[in-house]
């Protein structure tokens, strides 16, 4: 359904589907209830997410012992609802009367010197779609900071002060 979910992986196999950017809020769904399962019973274990995420992992944890806990953020600006991400692929579908079988919300196209960034986009029928990070609507939204969610336009975790172990950017 091109929704960002949390999901767990013991496999390098299994972390691939994790890959890739995704400006869209993302459901935990049960990982929290997950991560608290794998360290009662003395598992490892590594969690990635936006900050907000992680506070509200370790505020869910309570007690439990997190010394196997291994927490990455990533630097982060906001994020869109999923429902602007639904409706902008339900129009990318209707331009091109087709499903889509693959989206990329980094994908690169190289020119003659450099590459572009924006969002790549392959349909059922053959067709692709290609917009750069200046053209792309759901783009200009997520990068023109106008379609973050409104906790986030006040976000008390953006700060160099980190609850988690290690911060990603790029």
């Amino acid at each position: 359904d091109w929704k960002a979910v949390h999901t767990s992986a013991d496999t390098v196999s299994g972390i691939v589907k994790m890959q890739r950017s995704k400006y869209v809020q993302s459901d935990p769904g049960q990982t929290f209830s997950e991560v608290k399962k794998y360290l009662q019973s003395g598992r490892n274990v590594l969690f990635s997410g936006t900050p907000c995420q992680i506070y509200g992992l370790k505020a869910f944890l309570g007690n439990c012992d997190t010394q196997r806990l291994y927490c990455v953020d990533l630097s982060c600006h906001g994020v869109p609802s999923p429902k602007l991400l639904r409706e902008y692929l339900k129009y990318q579908m209707k331009e091109h009367n087709s499903n889509i079988v693959d989206f990329r919300m980094r994908d690169k196209r190289l020119l003659k010197d450099a590459y572009e960034q924006g969002f790549g986009i392959d349909f059922e029928n053959g067709e692709s779609y290609f917009g750069n990070h200046v053209e792309d609507l759901y783009a200009r939204c997520f990068w023109g900071e106008i379609a973050s969610r409104p906790s986030c336009y006040d976000c008390t975790f953006k700060t160099i002060w980190r609850v988690s172990d290690l911060t990603l950017g790029d």
